[in-house]
């Protein structure tokens, strides 16, 4: 670890690596770190796209293009400061967990291009932080409430049922 990584802090770092678990991760195209083990000397901060803030909390996972598969476990939203999720051009399928209605301090979301299907979680539109929401290319039902975008000044980039 070096100077500059802050050390993650244990139970985000085992959030992460039971997302890896259930997602296949070892059938990714960018693993490293994830395999490190969980412990109070691990930092997951410097694992293949995670960014945390100089305290050691997980702001980001960027996994774009790299082969995630599986059904999205509810893991990530269990992440207290998470901000940004992009998972984009992965292989996720099932339903988006509606625990990411909960993330406060949401503020990008983008699970374009995979299989994820089922209704789209209507809360993650009216998170107080949330700018940019990406669902395109997937198989999910609904509608997204216009009023959100323009209200919270929100892009929303979605393709409902394609």
């Amino acid at each position: 670890m070096s100077s500059s990584t802050p050390a993650g802090k244990p139970a985000e770092c085992a959030l992460l690596r039971a997302f890896y678990n259930d997602t296949q991760g070892v059938q990714w195209t960018n693993s490293n770190g994830w395999n490190n083990p969980v412990d109070t000397q691990t930092t997951c901060c410097g694992w293949k796209g995670i960014r945390c803030d100089g305290e050691g909390n997980v702001v980001a996972v960027q996994l774009r293009g790299n082969n995630v598969g599986g059904l999205m476990p509810n893991h990530l939203a269990k992440l207290p400061k998470l901000a940004t999720v992009d998972l984009y051009f992965n292989a996720i399928a099932g339903t988006i967990p509606s625990e990411f209605s909960t993330v406060s301090s949401l503020r990008y979301l983008d699970l374009s291009n995979n299989y994820f299907d089922g209704e789209i979680p209507s809360g993650i539109f009216v998170l107080p932080s949330v700018t940019h929401v990406d669902l395109y290319a997937n198989f999910l039902t609904g509608s997204v409430p216009t009023t959100y975008a323009t209200q919270y000044a929100c892009d929303v980039y979605t393709s409902v049922s394609n």
